[in-house]
């Protein structure tokens, strides 16, 4: 693959912001959020049928939830074809 700056191999600005498509980490990342939204669709479920004291921990839980959507969301905004 030729160099992306000519003759440099330096990359651009918009090719250091863009996350490639076949990133590990980016793989991973999707598996870990796939489990997150089984877990939020279950948990959701419960604490509607249930209706259980919200306690720290399960609040805790959530707030970890969801800052991990938002980063997927900024992520997929910064995702390649």
């Amino acid at each position: 693959m030729a160099p992306a700056n000519g003759l440099t191999g330096k990359k651009t600005c918009k090719e250091r912001m863009i996350i490639p498509w076949d990133a590990t980490w980016k793989s991973v990342f999707d598996i870990w959020m796939l489990l997150l939204v089984g877990y939020s669709c279950f948990f959701t479920m419960y604490e509607i049928t249930f209706s259980p004291e919200q306690t720290t921990w399960m609040s805790a839980v959530d707030e970890i939830v969801f800052v991990h959507f938002l980063l997927d969301l900024i992520f997929s905004k910064r995702s390649g074809p």
